[in-house]
């Protein structure tokens, strides 16, 4: 007669199903499912190494970055050999911008496992995160010595070589994006073929919006260039439609996913600097090159309250950003200044924060205007009657300085390329300002500087 299985082979029988369940939805990108089934697999064997990293790259995904961080530990406790969950928390870590740790973890893998490239490539990228550019492209161009066509070693490096302010070298490393795996927009199968700066001739050339809103608004400065040798289409997000349209000589303006009309050739926006060969000498920075509707303006300049000067503020992006742990600041770190007087606040942003309530019922002082804002076309108007706006690294922050408003951007201690390094200004938006973090995740320091120069600006403002 057969003897009964032992139950602890029956739990890890169990426990493996779950394992296995959670590889697979992990696989099929469905996170959440990985994660439940990880997490009742490891109720019952805890100590499984791999499980623990697949769990940690499931909440990763998810944006549980801290809780990833502490799977990933959890995972080199168990196996301190371990190189993939090493790998792993190099990359949580540098997502929560402790990019000094993450090489650590970077180099502890590549001890293990040499042959992981991604490793390689990462440390290369948590390298320029601290500054240490001259080490980064070294690492990155030892990549492509060795896999010339890696589109991600050479994405990365048109990164650092933009960040540094290379831009006519950047432009060309950053065109392999197209090609690399972490690049989040697929790329566009036309019929029509792709302009490659050849001469227009009077053809209808498609340039279609690739990124973000901040992007779109960055580069669509590059649309007057191309209107007097082609009938410009633009396709943009719906946001940015009324936006775009008052731009002068533009044959149509289409939102993203409606029909296009006809054209003959297209062009991703973010490929207009590489081809107009811009370096950092020769950025068109005529401002403004965007403008809000005057009666617009003049409405809003009706309704709002006359109570000194007027600063918009905008404290926070869109939480779907890879970077908006680093780059989006609490509200309540701005309550002391809004309080203290001496100007109107006003809330420049298109909508507030899911978690933001509490703090937005608490800062009576800071004018809300969201609802009232249904696009871009409607925040240009507002912002085009502040006096300052004040703005972390998003959408309303892109606006204003193309609108040509005194703006003060307040930047994380490693910024999008866009912002370059260690300067106070941008040769992409003359009326920007640039307050930097001295340190990763010191907005104390920041929202210290912001207060003394505010106070500055204040006591300069003609009275009366």
């Amino acid at each position: 007669m057969a003897q009964p299985e032992p139950r602890a082979g029956a739990k890890l029988r169990e426990a493996e199903s779950h394992f296995q369940a959670g590889r697979a939805s992990l696989i099929q990108g469905r996170a959440a499912e990985a994660a439940a089934s990880l997490e009742r697999g490891l109720g019952l064997a805890p100590d499984d190494a791999d499980a623990r990293t697949n769990l940690g790259t499931a909440y990763q995904l998810l944006g549980r970055l801290d809780a990833a961080i502490a799977e990933f530990r959890r995972a080199l406790a168990i196996r301190p050999a371990h190189a993939e969950a090493g790998y792993n928390l190099g990359n949580a870590l540098r997502a929560a911008g402790a990019s000094a740790e993450a090489i650590e973890w970077y180099e502890r893998a590549l001890a293990l496992r040499p042959d992981l490239l991604d490793a390689r490539i990462n440390r290369a990228n948590a390298l320029t995160d601290i500054g240490r550019l001259d080490e980064a492209e070294r690492a990155l161009r030892d990549v492509l010595a060795e896999r010339p066509d890696h589109a991600e070693a050479h994405k990365n490096l048109g990164h650092l070589l933009l960040l540094g302010g290379r831009l006519a070298e950047g432009w060309r490393e950053y065109a392999w994006r197209w090609r690399a795996k972490s690049f989040g927009t697929p790329r566009r199968d036309f019929a029509r073929p792709q302009w490659e700066g050849e001469a227009l001739g009077g053809r209808r050339l498609l340039v279609h919006a690739e990124q973000g809103l901040g992007d779109t608004i960055q580069f669509c400065r590059y649309l007057p260039r191309l209107v007097a040798d082609a009938r410009v289409i633009v396709e943009v997000p719906r946001a940015l439609v009324r936006l775009i349209g008052r731009m002068p000589g533009l044959a149509a303006v289409a939102a993203a996913g409606e029909p296009l009309p006809e054209f003959d050739l297209h062009c991703p926006l973010l490929e207009l600097p590489r081809l107009f060969d811009t370096a950092l000498d020769a950025i068109p920075a005529d401002i403004p090159y965007l403008s809000a509707d005057p009666a617009e303006c003049a409405a809003w300049a009706a309704r709002l309250v006359p109570k000194g000067p007027r600063i918009g503020l905008a404290w926070a992006g869109s939480p779907r950003h890879p970077n908006d742990r680093n780059r989006s600041i609490p509200l309540d770190a701005f309550t002391p200044l809004i309080e203290q007087g001496g100007a109107s606040w006003h809330m420049v942003q298109t909508e507030p924060r899911a978690g933001d309530a509490e703090s937005l019922a608490r800062t009576a002082a800071l004018a809300r205007h969201d609802a009232e804002l249904a696009d871009l076309a409607d925040a240009a108007a507002l912002l085009d009657c502040m006096d300052l706006v004040i703005s972390v690294d998003t959408a309303p922050a892109h606006l204003a300085a193309a609108l040509a408003r005194p703006v003060w951007i307040l930047l994380p201690h490693a910024p999008d390329w866009r912002w370059m390094l260690a300067r106070g200004d941008s040769p992409w938006y003359p009326t920007a300002r640039l307050l930097r973090q001295d340190r990763p995740g010191d907005w104390g320091g920041v929202i210290e500087r912001l207060r003394v120069d505010l106070r500055a600006w204040l006591a300069g403002r003609p009275t009366g």
